[in-house]
């Protein structure tokens, strides 16, 4: 059986694989994955799938720059260095994992995201970093009724939520009727009196 262990002031927090689908609505199932130990049988190649995320003018380059990417690719490697392996800084280095686990998602690999997540925890955790996925460990506390009401509380603003203006930050523009690498329409829409969503 595996477990996540959290040790807060006295109590000690077990979660257990079941726990996972009423915490964070995942089932622990799936492929154990972890890079650089990729298991054989997925036949996974490299250089293949690094050119199959890459834009024609930049594959067989070697290039490892988000730029370089597809708009699709680009997306999905944003999703994935924001909300699946969160990484405070280096959003436009290209790493090997993200290489690799691109290429799993867009290969349907069944991937154990519970594991996932609590490997990438000990990571953290091993290297004296902070720990991710903030909200999830919230709601963890709040389900072992941890008391909080002394802890400083973060209040989220536009950087915690995806929309247009992640998509322009990205050099991501909606021409044409087509979300495409460019410029802005003249006609576009200003999110910036906007408030973030509740």
């Amino acid at each position: 059986m595996v477990t996540s262990k959290v040790r807060l002031v006295t109590k000690k927090i077990i979660i257990a694989p079941s726990d996972w689908m009423p915490l964070a609505h995942l089932h622990y199932e799936g492929l154990e994955v972890s890079y650089p130990n990729i298991l054989e049988h997925l036949n996974y190649d490299r250089e293949l799938a690094l050119n199959s995320i890459l834009r024609p003018k930049f594959q067989g380059q070697g290039v490892k720059n988000v730029g370089s990417l597809t708009v699709d690719d680009r997306l999905l490697h944003y999703s994935y260095v924001h909300i699946l392996r969160l990484r405070s800084t280096n959003f436009a280095q290209l790493l090997q994992e993200d290489i690799f686990m691109l290429w799993a998602i867009k290969n349907n690999i069944f991937i154990n995201w519970p594991h996932y997540i609590m490997q990438h925890m000990l990571k953290c955790k091993d290297n004296n970093m902070s720990l991710p996925y903030a909200m999830l460990i919230s709601r963890i506390f709040n389900v072992f009724s941890i008391d909080l009401s002394r802890e400083t509380c973060v209040h989220l603003g536009w950087t915690n939520y995806f929309g247009k203006k992640t998509l322009h930050k990205l050099n991501i523009f909606h021409v044409n009727d087509i979300w495409q690498y460019g410029t802005v329409d003249d006609d576009d829409d200003d999110e910036d009196g906007e408030e973030p969503p509740s």
